[in-house]
């Protein structure tokens, strides 16, 4: 089975609007969340979203709540006996191209990471990965809560700063299609003409 992780914790430390980033509108009549929502959904057979906040669980009554969901690394983790043979953790503040899509829901191989010079958008792993992705997740927790810590950790690499280039990237898909991730409200102008262009 296919299963699709959709994550919308964290603290959003970065983000200054009273918008949640992951509700923040986008061309086209949608949300940053419900578009990667829309996109991935149809090619896997269940798709889950991780979330805390009120109101994005009022948009997936379904939403898991994990104990420790403020904690990126803790909430991925919680889902593990979600994870199947084909499992896709997606963040769910990434607004990616339909070409980025298809990279992701293509791979087949035992484990890919997908993101840009300074983030990582989604991860793909078969079975044979999960208790190693586990390992990873629970020690990347204790270094930082970014996606890089356990990008570092599943590698045996030592915790140099936020982001992975630095130590080589393996296993890696570089975008750079403009697709990338709601940080600041900086962000948005880029990201809309992103999303028009892509239309």
């Amino acid at each position: 089975m296919k299963v699709c992780v959709i994550t919308a914790g964290g603290l959003q430390e970065r983000w200054t609007s009273p918008t949640c980033k992951h509700l923040q509108p986008l061309p086209g009549n949608q949300t940053v969340i419900g578009r990667l929502h829309n996109q991935l959904s149809p090619h896997f057979d269940k798709t889950y979203v991780i979330a805390w906040r009120p109101e994005i669980v009022a948009l997936f009554p379904d939403a898991i709540f994990p104990a420790d969901s403020k904690v990126l690394h803790n909430s991925i983790l919680a889902t593990k006996n979600l994870w199947d043979d084909r499992t896709v953790i997606a963040y769910g503040d990434c607004v990616l191209s339909p070409q980025t899509i298809e990279k992701i829901v293509s791979f087949d191989g035992p484990i890919q990471f997908f993101g840009d010079y300074s983030e990582i958008y989604a991860f793909s792993f078969d079975r044979t990965m999960h208790e190693r992705w586990a390992k990873a997740l629970a020690e990347g927790a204790t270094w930082t809560d970014r996606a890089w810590a356990t990008y570092r950790a599943f590698w045996g690499m030592k915790m140099r700063g936020l982001q992975a280039h630095d130590g080589g990237k393996k296993e890696f898909t570089q975008i750079n299609d403009g697709s990338t991730d709601c940080d600041e409200i900086a962000d948005l102008p880029r990201i809309y003409e992103s999303v028009k262009r892509w239309k």
